[in-house]
Parts: structure tokens; C-alpha cells; sequence
């Protein structure tokens, strides 16, 4: 019996690893993945659900609303998990656009900016002190 506990909680453990989309837990690794949901037939917009995890920072929402409005995106839901100074997003994005593959590519390399730029931003700087004196010695 004790054996049959442990199985099923092995196996539900690999099911939270898998479904760790599911779960709004940020990993480790960068990551931006968008998926093609749908289209409205009405008005024509296609809606794609974008997935991206980075490091977080105070000023990443806006810069995540200012990605998205300059390929005119409207943010329909959006679901947004923190741990350790990670973020995982999960948004769901509605863009007016000709085909899909254009509208996947503009809001790829809309939030692929907002990514990098977190990443120059974690770059270690020179922290060597500086010292600066009028006198010049020979």
C-alpha cells in the first residue's frame, strides 16, 4: 500500500512539473512562447496567448503595456505569478493584423524587446570604487 501512495504521488508530481503553465510559478530560464488561439470572425482580430518569464522589475508592466500598444494590441486577460524576483505572464492578446504569421511575428518581436531589455538591465556593472583628486603625481 505504502508503495502504491508513493507511486501516485510520483506521478502527480511529474503531472505539476508538466503543467507548470498551469501553475503561475516563474522557472529559471527566459522564456517567451506565444500560441495562435483564434480569430474573431465579427471583427476580425486574431487572438494570441503569449507566455514570457523573466526577471522581474518595477517598471516591466509598463513596459509590457507600452509593447503592446505600439503594435495596437488589446490585452484581454492576462495572469501574472511572482517568486524570487522572477515573473511569469501568461496574456491573452487580441491583434488586428492581415495574417496570423504577421500578427504572431509584430507581437514576438514587440515583447522580445521588453525581455532584452531586462537582461541589460541584470548585467553587472563596474561597482570599483573611483577616486577622483586635483593633484597630479609623477
Amino acid at each position: 500500500m505504502a508503495a502504491e501512495i508513493e507511486s501516485t504521488a510520483m506521478d502527480q508530481g511529474d503531472d505539476i512539473i508538466r503543467n507548470n503553465e498551469y501553475y503561475m510559478i516563474p522557472t529559471e530560464k527566459d522564456e517567451l512562447e506565444l500560441t495562435y488561439v483564434g480569430e474573431d470572425s465579427s471583427t476580425k482580430k486574431i487572438m494570441i496567448k503569449a507566455r514570457l518569464c523573466c526577471d522581474d522589475r518595477a517598471e516591466l508592466i509598463a513596459e509590457l503595456t507600452r509593447a503592446l500598444s505600439l503594435v495596437h494590441a488589446k490585452l484581454v486577460r492576462a495572469e501574472i505569478g511572482t517568486l524570487g524576483g522572477r515573473i511569469k505572464c501568461l496574456l491573452w492578446v487580441q491583434v488586428s493584423t492581415v495574417t496570423i504569421d504577421q500578427g504572431i511575428h509584430e507581437l514576438q518581436r514587440s515583447l522580445k524587446v521588453v525581455m532584452d531589455r531586462a537582461t541589460l538591465l541584470d548585467m553587472p556593472r563596474n561597482k570599483r570604487p573611483r577616486s577622483f583628486s586635483d593633484s597630479v603625481e609623477f
